[in-house]
């Protein structure tokens, strides 16, 4: 509303000035109705209108007095001029940003330091206030899009960089979302190139579109965490297997004595024979236990134990489902062709008839035959 006045007010002027400049011609004064003229002409050219997208800094005399919103302005023609700033939301991409992490710690396993491939996006707005705007008038900040990038870019790398240098690899893949909290933080202190220059907090942001590994370490990456799961197991893994390895040999040693596994816990506490007894024991079976797992497992000797080994083997060969002996390990093996050549005499010489190719089976069922022919 206050524009519109405004503009109303200077129509009117000039209406005003262009009717006594009229009225000073038709009565013969050339000189003052020039003048008048004059001034309506430079009344006209110093009327502005500052867009609906458009905030600005008037400029008078080389030095900045005041704020000026969208609307109409008036401008003093060669006094003063306006320093126009968008009030567009600038979205500015910044790809493949090559970022160094920290070698450090994370979830107790070490990780070396690795080169990654950010991909961040910065929003950025001019800030509608008087005084922060004269303070990026007098920083020079450019206007346009891509120079507003190339001036920001420093900025977001070097928010990229103490965000990444904080944090190993592993931590960045894995929250982005918190590598974005810190870069933005980062990008949007007190201290900082844009903050100086006249920017707010609320009017810059910076966010993480995307983090790529090395190629090398995408192709691994896989492989490795499979194996560190499979390193973090194998402590469970062992542990268990000595549980059950303990277990079993008291277990063993109780049904041998006819005691409980609590009594011969005990008694393996208290007496060092019995737990020379009970370590060799458990020793022995560990090493059957890797042979049956490594498929190696030759020398059961079940066949001839007697006493509390071949409690143990029967125990273990049970548990492994084994058959004692060595049975499972014997293929079947296919009956064996015999060749059979029949010969006939002729002429006081022995000539070949034929030749047939029989199993054992075969030629066992046939002399059965015969046999039973001859008895006939």
């Amino acid at each position: 509303m206050k524009s519109v006045l405004s503009f109303l007010f200077w129509i009117a002027s000039l209406i005003v000035i262009f009717y006594l400049a009229w009225h000073l011609f038709l009565n013969g004064f050339y000189v003052p109705g020039g003048l008048m003229v004059l001034v309506a002409i430079w009344v006209m050219f110093s009327m502005k209108i500052v867009g609906p997208d458009e905030m600005a800094i008037l400029i008078v005399l080389g030095k900045p007095s005041g704020f000026r919103d969208s609307g109409f302005r008036f401008v003093p023609l060669f006094f003063a001029e306006l320093a126009r700033y968008p009030k567009t939301l600038f979205n500015l991409s910044y790809p493949n940003r090559q970022v160094i992490t920290r070698a450090d710690t994370y979830n107790g396993k070490d990780y070396g330091s690795q080169v990654l491939t950010i991909s961040a996006v910065a929003y950025l707005r001019f800030p509608r206030r008087g005084n922060k705007l004269q303070e990026i008038l007098r920083s020079q900040i450019p206007t346009d899009e891509e120079g507003l990038k190339a001036w920001t870019e420093e900025a977001v790398d070097g928010a990229l960089r103490v965000a990444l240098g904080k944090m190993t690899w592993k931590e960045a893949t894995e929250a982005i979302k918190k590598v974005t909290t810190q870069a933005e933080e980062v990008f949007q202190q007190a201290d900082g190139a844009l903050f100086r220059a006249g920017f707010i907090p609320k009017d810059i942001q910076l966010t993480i579109k995307e983090i790529k590994l090395p190629p090398e370490l995408e192709k691994v990456l896989p492989e490795v965490d499979r194996q560190r799961l499979e390193a973090e197991a194998a402590p469970f893994e062992a542990k268990q297997r000595a549980i059950e390895t303990i277990g079993s040999v008291i277990e063993m040693m109780a049904g041998t004595r006819g005691k409980t596994p609590e009594e011969i816990q005990k008694l393996i506490d208290g007496d060092d024979d019995l737990k020379k007894e009970f370590l060799r024991m458990s020793e022995d079976l560990i090493k059957r236990r890797m042979a049956i797992d490594g498929k190696s497992f030759v020398d059961i000797r079940v066949d001839g134990a007697e006493g509390l080994e071949k409690l143990v083997l029967s125990a273990l060969a049970a548990w492994q489902r084994i058959p004692k002996g060595g049975g499972a390990r014997e293929q079947s093996k296919p009956p064996k062709k015999k060749k059979k050549i029949i010969l006939a005499q002729r002429g006081g010489e022995w000539h070949r008839v034929k030749s047939e190719e029989k199993t054992e089976e075969g030629d066992q069922q046939e002399e059965g035959d015969e046999e039973e022919e001859e008895k006939k």
